[in-house]
């Protein structure tokens, strides 16, 4: 990623409070039985990573880049299920990847055959959104708000346009060091 104007990377290992948490979610179609038939197996966040660009006009090349040195099982654009409902919030591309098989041929890369992991790819601004809306709205101990829903949705909208303004202002800093 030396060539890509990104400001940080993150790993982590899901902790086993929060994968006790997610295995004990009732399955939303009927909540007596459980989400995960089989949590270790289903959860595939088990270990994930977080690639936050500083502008939009990153996140396809980072992606590119992961499809290259991995396998993607699964891709899910957050942006693009919002527009095709005409609304705006959290903004992100998920992965879920695993190692291609020629990589865990090799012996440092083996035992992480048929292992799977979640890349986060979104920009400065999504991610700022996301974690304190995150930890704002999702508080097992307090209940929904509509009036903190609503800034929370108004304010994305505002994120969206800063992350257009900040794609424009890296073009013209470009154009400006050609």
């Amino acid at each position: 990623l030396r060539d890509i104007p990104t400001h940080h990377i993150s790993a982590r290992a899901k902790g086993l409070d929060r994968f006790a948490e997610k295995a004990s979610k009732p399955d939303p179609d009927d909540p007596t039985r459980p989400k995960y038939a089989d949590p270790i197996s289903d959860i595939e966040d088990l270990a994930g990573a977080r690639v936050i660009a500083y502008v939009l006009r990153a996140l396809q090349p980072i992606e590119q880049i992961v499809h290259r040195e991995f396998d993607v099982v699964e891709r899910s654009d957050k942006g693009e299920q919002l527009v095709e409902k005409a609304l705006v919030g959290y903004r992100s591309i998920h992965l879920i990847v695993q190692m291609k098989p020629e990589r865990v041929k090799l012996l440092e890369y083996s035992e992480f055959a048929g292992l799977r992991a979640e890349v986060q790819i979104r920009t400065i601004l999504q991610h700022a959104w996301a974690e304190i809306e995150h930890d704002m709205r999702y508080k097992p101990e307090s209940e929904p708000n509509k009036e903190l829903s609503q800034r929370f949705t108004a304010l994305a909208g505002l994120i969206e346009v800063g992350d257009r303004e900040f794609d424009q202002i890296y073009e013209i800093d470009e154009r400006r060091r050609r």
